[in-house]
């Protein structure tokens, strides 16, 4: 890449993390929030807590990345108008393929991000909110067995679980029937 590009690669991007960033963790926030109750009614631990909520990041990323990157584009681009960046550059005799190809680059490797994430990671993120389910059952067996807790308490508990469980999927699933209605235009 040419100095250029480079510079607007580099500014680009630190725009796109300034919106990404704040937004991502207002979104993840509000999400984990709705689910605080349901944990601490079940007397689940913080470390389960935060392994679901770390498992909603995967539902979370590919729809707040697109509009990250338009701010960062638009921020950026008019930036550097109101700097007279760009017609610096103009007059220097740059072509516009200086300022569009580095910005495409970008796009390009956020979508294949999102991809990514969207196929690759998100499945994987239901199936370990299901384990993580599934081992809470199983902790609260054992401590019945150990007589730490009675029967009513570990079914009323294994309820609790199961709609945290239930809502954590229920995001994802949501999400994903969000995207396909998006794509395919229904």
């Amino acid at each position: 890449m040419k100095l250029f590009e480079t510079y607007i690669v580099r500014r680009v991007g630190m725009m796109f993390l300034v919106a990404l960033l704040p937004v991502l963790a207002i979104i993840w926030t509000t999400q984990v929030l709705q689910r605080i109750n349901l944990v601490t009614d079940s007397g689940q631990s913080m470390g389960s807590f935060a392994k679901l909520a770390t498992l909603i990041l995967p539902t979370i990323i590919p729809i707040v990345l697109p509009f990250a990157l338009v701010i960062g584009i638009t921020q950026t681009l008019t930036a550097m108008n109101s700097d007279s960046e760009l017609t610096v550059m103009e007059a220097a005799g740059a072509k516009r393929s200086i300022i569009i190809r580095p910005i495409m680059i970008l796009a390009i490797a956020i979508s294949a991000f999102s991809f990514f994430v969207d196929n690759v990671v998100e499945p994987k993120a239901r199936v370990a909110a299901r384990n993580v389910r599934r081992d809470g059952m199983d902790n609260l067996k054992a401590d019945e067995k150990k007589g730490e807790i009675s029967e009513d308490e570990r079914k009323r508990a294994e309820t609790e679980v199961q709609k945290l469980t239930d809502a954590t999927i229920a995001d994802i699933d949501a999400v994903a029937q969000a995207k396909e209605k998006e794509i395919l235009g229904k």
